[in-house]
């Protein structure tokens, strides 16, 4: 994880939020023949798409499609969830008018504000060194809706598993082991 030190508030933000044209002035694409399957179009073409944010070197590599250009949109809109989970700024360095973030609504995945809200609440959640409950006071909400929040969506969850251990090296969480890759309990499993 990228701290203060690397970016402000402002910055990331300016960078989360910024139109597709300036997004793209502040990045660099490499493109190269995908691997995997596709046939003869996969071979012949540069259609992976490798996406470089310049300042703060955060890359994402993108080969979900056969074609370039769709290639393309689908690596920058991961650059920009990859820098809003990546770099961590602590919250009594946000403006005053930013301190009071607002859990709810959660904006979708495909919004344009999804970015600047997944930063924000992984800046609470690592001000609580990844704790459930003190991020859940903090937010005014419960421990558990936070990890349903979180939950919804995959990368998040993960992504939140590893700063807890990145956070508290060393404990070993009961919860944790309860959990699947498909984010349901094993003893749910096992009865199935």
């Amino acid at each position: 994880m990228k701290t203060v030190a690397d970016m402000t508030y402002e910055e990331r933000s300016r960078i989360l939020s910024a139109s597709e044209e300036d997004f793209s002035r502040m990045i660099h694409l490499d493109f190269q023949k995908a691997t995997g399957h596709g046939g003869q179009k996969i071979n012949k073409t540069s259609s992976s798409v490798r996406a470089l944010h310049l300042s703060s070197g955060i890359s994402v590599r993108c080969m979900e499609s056969r074609s370039q250009l769709a290639n393309r949109k689908i690596a920058c809109q991961k650059l920009r969830r990859e820098i809003a989970r990546q770099i961590r700024i602590p919250l009594d360095q946000y403006p005053l008018e930013k301190r009071l973030f607002h859990l709810e609504p959660v904006p979708s995945a495909g919004n344009t504000r999804y970015p600047c809200w997944i930063a924000d609440f992984f800046d609470v959640l690592f001000s609580c060194s990844a704790d459930l409950h003190q991020s859940a006071e903090l937010l005014q909400t419960s421990p558990s809706k936070l990890s349903k929040l979180l939950k919804k969506d995959p990368s998040l969850w993960r992504d939140f598993l590893i700063l807890r251990a990145q956070c508290s090296p060393g404990e070993n969480r009961q919860e944790d082991h309860n959990i699947t890759l498909d984010n349901t309990p094993s003893s749910q499993q096992s009865a199935k």
